[in-house]
């Protein structure tokens, strides 16, 4: 019986503390810009108009405890700041999505992100 109660126990505490994480990856180091920068999100490459190039690749899980929100949204915002700190102009999200309630998790949002700078166009004057 004392070993239940522990095993539960133990199981509450794993699923009342899971963390949402976000990991990055620097292609390219720009000057970082403030923790809540406007940044222009695109979800197709095709979208974008502009020449630019990938500065760091974003992964970014919502926590998945019954307390946070576990959406893909809320993993795309949570990557927010990281892609203002690598200097980036906007963000392409790659995939984004929801893993379901398991044995040991309520779920979660995940996201993989580009974070890009566009490119300066140089404008000849003949």
């Amino acid at each position: 019986m004392k070993y239940k109660i522990l095993a539960m126990a133990f199981v509450l505490t794993l699923t009342l503390i899971s963390c949402a994480s976000v990991g990055v990856s620097t292609l390219k180091q720009y000057p970082a810009k403030s923790e809540n920068c406007r940044l222009d999100i695109y979800t197709s490459r095709d979208d974008i108009s502009k020449s630019f190039e990938v500065i760091s690749v974003i992964d970014s899980r919502t926590g998945s405890t019954l307390f946070h929100s576990r959406t893909a949204a809320q993993a795309i915002e949570n990557a927010r700041p990281y892609a203002c700190q690598a200097g980036a102009d906007a963000i392409l999200i790659k995939n984004a999505g929801t893993t379901g309630v398991g044995y040991s998790s309520w779920g979660e949002g995940n996201a993989i992100i580009e974070a890009i700078k566009y490119k300066k166009t140089i404008v000849s004057s003949k």
